[in-house]
């Protein structure tokens, strides 16, 4: 999709076509060494988490983590005391002690789960800035938009909406 954008935009502007393709270069270079990154941390390591439902199972599959069940028995539908009680005693009986779970989904089920499996509930957000700390720093994918605050949006540096990583991270080198 990387490519796809860049080549569009080199269509489109046919000036800077060469600076589209060697930032979409130099961003999937970075991209697929924070995969590796990501990969290898869990290599080897046997991760098994229990999901709030089965989106996340394309997450275990590409990182090579194994599901061990589902809170939500199909997507939409609460589940009932008896999937609750079957899940239970399959965590139980496989040690399982994570369990992942959107920022916007209830923590009712995730939590009474957790409390009968002495599980951990971790909440992961689904887009960048979903929850304070999940913001990617845009100079590790594009150039900031203002470039006296070095923030994504022209907010002051310390305006306390989360939105700048200035001080965290380095600015992007300017194409």
């Amino acid at each position: 999709m990387v490519r796809k954008i860049a080549e569009r935009l080199g269509e489109l502007d046919p000036v800077q076509s060469a600076v589209y393709e060697a930032n979409a270069t130099k961003y999937l270079q970075k991209l697929d060494a924070k995969i590796k990154e990501w990969k290898s941390g869990l290599e080897g390591r046997n991760v098994r988490f229990v999901f709030y439902h089965s989106a996340w199972v394309y997450f275990a599959e590409f990182f090579g983590a194994q599901p061990a069940g589902t809170i939500e028995p199909k997507p939409g539908l609460d589940p009932s005391p008896r999937h609750l009680e079957t899940l239970i005693e399959a965590m139980k009986r496989d040690g399982v002690k994570l369990i992942v779970k959107e920022n916007y989904v209830s923590d009712r089920f995730p939590k009474e789960v957790a409390a009968k499996t002495g599980a951990r509930v971790v909440n992961v957000p689904i887009m960048v800035g979903g929850t304070q700390g999940s913001d990617i720093p845009a100079g590790w994918f594009w150039r900031p938009r203002n470039s006296r605050t070095g923030c994504w949006r022209n907010y002051p540096a310390d305006s306390g909406n989360g939105c700048c990583w200035r001080a965290r991270w380095p600015r992007a080198p300017t194409p």
